[in-house]
């Protein structure tokens, strides 16, 4: 027999809010400022599955998305580069806030790109997708020209 004694390892319990997403935005992103330099960018995202039932008949449903970035770079591009159309793949979490509407308490979900967390991938068209990391580098302010930057 062997003396030496193996310690029992502790199970770690682990949570995972993350959502992936590709799809066509909505509506035009919308830029709000705050007071203390910092922003945020909203828009609607859609998703559309599409199917053949059993009679080869074609169906399809669209999923709209609340999409609020918070990331500061990110929030550059989305105000830069994304319009209505734009289709884009996005990585984030879902968060559920509540606000009062005449009275009533409501929630809303949202997909948040949160700072360090969120990712935004921008199909250009017949280019394939590309990553808004490569954008890191660049110089994100006025001087930048209206060229797309990746």
């Amino acid at each position: 027999k062997s003396n030496v004694t193996i310690p029992r390892q502790r199970r770690v319990k682990m949570d995972l809010n993350k959502v992936s997403l590709i799809g066509n935005l909505g509506k035009e992103p919308e830029v709000r400022s705050f007071q203390n330099g910092g922003q945020v960018c909203n828009f609607s995202l859609a998703t559309t599955r599409k199917w053949k039932n059993k009679d080869g008949e074609p169906g399809e449903k669209t999923e709209w998305h609340n999409v609020v970035v918070r990331d500061k770079n990110l929030v550059v591009v989305a105000e830069r580069f994304l319009t209505k159309g734009t289709r884009i793949y996005l990585e984030g979490r879902i968060e559920q806030r509540q606000y009062e509407q005449e009275g009533t308490t409501k929630y809303i979900s949202e997909v948040v790109l949160a700072p360090f967390e969120g990712r935004l991938h921008i199909e250009a068209r017949g280019k394939g997708w590309r990553d808004t990391e490569d954008t890191q580098s660049v110089k994100l302010d006025d001087d930048l020209e209206d060229d797309i930057p990746f």
